[in-house]
């Protein structure tokens, strides 16, 4: 029983971390294409009655959280593409470590067309 509350405890948790409450109710009641659920919305597998589909549940939206998500959908990778302006290098040299004071010296280089 109380691993129980503790799963949907950090269920709730994760999902308040990804969205806010509204969105993560509606994520709840949504139908996911996800395997995991199966076409089914998540609030079908916690309220099932088992305790393993609750943790799996749970294991997915905290492998969201860390960022090993699903792909990207269609179009939301595009991304304009990089000039010769938008690239920087910067150059970091450590000066003393010895009292743990560490100097950054910045310096841009053009990049050739």
């Amino acid at each position: 029983m109380l691993l129980r509350i503790s799963a949907v405890l950090a269920l709730y948790k994760a999902l308040a971390v990804l969205f806010g409450a509204a969105e993560a109710v509606a994520w709840l009641r949504e139908p996911h294409d996800a395997a995991v659920f199966g076409g089914q919305p998540p609030l079908a597998l916690v309220t099932s009655g088992t305790l393993q589909r609750l943790l799996v549940t749970h294991s997915y939206v905290a492998a969201l959280c860390a960022g090993h998500g699903p792909p990207p959908g269609p179009g939301e990778l595009e991304l304009p593409p990089l000039t010769a302006d938008d690239i920087v290098i910067v150059c970091r040299r450590h000066l003393s470590r010895s009292r743990g004071a560490v100097a950054t010296s910045k310096r841009t280089h053009p990049v050739p067309a």
